[in-house]
């Protein structure tokens, strides 16, 4: 990955750092040149949001990353980045950790001039002035010397594997109950078999009218061109609700 405050100096390549406030506010033309690449977005301020924050003399404090990645974590930031020099970076994991915030909830991307690695117990070791080892980093950035446009010199990080992976999808949601009377009778409504939970090689079963007194009705879908399913609609039937596969299996063993 690649950075530096003039975007024309950086060569091609398929990911880039850049700032969205500060005196070098890069990102909006990295957008715009690069726009297949994989790009971080970074702030230098804590009150700014962003994907990543610098920590450094200058921008964000140690003591103000843990609010900070609070912050963006509640907006649905995917693992926050964090970026400090390696020394710097066992304080700040410990004041994560020390404000509730797991190792797994940021990626760390430290800053270590010491050849092409990533900061780590297993590599690097380096350690901070209390004697704590540097945490398994996401990604480091090793060089300022890396060769730019028309012989310029720009900043390099290497990164982990799944670096810019995208988060996973959020669970589904549960399906709706079906609605049960006052009396415990539950009304007429349609309900549907959940697709994906219907077993391999089974045919799914389709729409059925739930009717007040427990048993099942198969609604076929279409008959002599007609929708069943919405004239039933237009009836004010409620539904199709999902039902679950298991839920299915109780209410065909047991109709009533």
């Amino acid at each position: 990955m690649y950075d530096s405050i003039f975007p024309d100096n950086l060569p091609p390549g398929g990911a880039y750092l850049g700032y969205v406030n500060g005196n070098w506010p890069t990102f909006p033309i990295l957008v715009k040149r690069f726009p297949g690449a994989h790009l971080l977005d970074m702030t230098v301020f804590a009150a700014g949001d962003a994907t990543g924050c610098d920590c450094e003399t200058g921008d964000l404090s140690p003591a103000q990353v843990p609010g900070w990645v609070a912050r963006q974590l509640a907006r649905g930031v995917h693992r926050p980045v964090v970026y400090a020099s390696a020394g710097v970076m066992p304080g700040v994991m410990a004041l994560l950790e020390g404000a509730g915030i797991t190792r797994e909830q940021v990626r760390l991307l430290s800053a270590h001039y010491s050849g092409e690695h990533i900061c780590g117990p297993a590599t690097c070791r380096a350690s901070d002035g209390a004697g704590r080892i540097v945490p398994a980093c996401d990604g480091t950035q090793w060089s300022d010397s890396a060769p730019g446009v028309n012989g310029t010199t720009v900043d390099i990080s290497v990164l982990a594997d799944g670096f810019f992976d995208t988060p996973p999808p959020p669970p589904a949601p549960a399906p709706e109950p079906v609605p049960v009377s006052k009396k415990g009778a539950p009304p007429m409504i349609l309900i549907e078999v959940a697709r994906n939970e219907v077993p391999a090689g089974t045919t799914w079963p389709g729409v059925f009218l739930l009717a007040s007194d427990g048993t099942l009705h198969h609604v076929t879908a279409t008959e002599g061109g007609i929708s069943n399913v919405a004239a039933y609609q237009a009836a004010g039937i409620p539904g199709p609700v999902t039902i679950s596969w298991a839920e299915y299996q109780a209410r065909i063993a047991s109709p009533a």
